[in-house]
């Protein structure tokens, strides 16, 4: 990614430009997944109290549950990240 973006061998590239491409490539990624593989959303959880957030990826299915609606949809969320980026 930071060859094709910056015509240099990431090596080459000073910390502070590495770094704003790796952040860049993060953002994207993350950008390019919330769109395709659609971002967790939360909900009262229907068996009990609090909530649910729970989002698609591919086949697979994320759950989380939380007292409050933020809590659970940031749980949803961290899992979502983490398999977009694995």
């Amino acid at each position: 990614y930071l060859r094709q973006k910056y015509g240099r061998h990431a090596l080459d590239l000073s910390p502070e430009v590495w770094e704003e491409g790796l952040l860049e490539l993060i953002a994207e990624t993350i950008a390019e997944g919330w769109d395709r593989y659609g971002a967790p959303s939360a909900a009262r959880d229907p068996e009990g109290e609090g909530y649910i957030a729970s989002a698609e990826v591919g086949p697979e299915t994320i759950l989380a549950r939380g007292q409050t609606k933020r809590e659970a949809y940031r749980e949803a969320r961290r899992a979502w990240v983490r398999r977009l980026l694995g």
